[in-house]
């Protein structure tokens, strides 16, 4: 439970900054982490 809180935080504000690159991703997809990438980052969390 807290590794998947822990992704739904950081996978979205990988893919926000531009760090969720071509390379990086079959790894996050291999993990199945890629789920969370659309999630609402930190950013948005905080405005709305």
């Amino acid at each position: 439970m807290f590794q998947k809180l822990l992704f739904q935080r950081i996978v979205p504000n990988l893919s926000r900054i531009g760090l969720l690159t071509d390379n990086v991703r079959p790894k996050f997809e291999a993990l199945g982490l890629l789920e969370y990438e659309h999630a609402p980052d930190d950013f948005r969390c905080r405005l709305g």
